[in-house]
């Protein structure tokens, strides 16, 4: 499937991990045996972003392509989402003794 796509990344010079990935489908990608077939030209963009300099998270995927499902029904979508406003989550706990009668 990889030799059906033309992918760019870019990677953080200092923790060499990735951060955005732009990809776009030359050939007809299958999934599913066959069920769900993208169309060539079909592009993805995934940007990701490092939050309290402890964890990369995405912040944003943008999918933009046809498809057939089944063979049946085209459809042509265009997907953007986007993260933002990531918190830190937090909770206290503590040890509880148990005793058995």
């Amino acid at each position: 499937m990889l030799t059906k796509l033309r992918a760019k990344i870019w990677i953080e010079k200092s923790t060499y991990h990735w951060v955005k990935v732009d990809a776009e489908a030359l050939d007809t990608l299958s999934f599913g045996l066959g069920l769900v077939r993208i169309a060539p030209g079909g592009t993805l963009h995934f940007e990701q972003v490092r939050v309290n300099d402890e964890i990369w998270l995405p912040s944003r995927i943008l999918i933009r392509a046809d498809a057939r499902l089944a063979l049946l029904k085209k459809l042509r979508a265009e997907i953007d989402v986007a993260y933002r406003d990531y918190r830190k989550f937090q909770s206290d706990s503590r040890i509880v003794e148990f005793q058995e009668n």
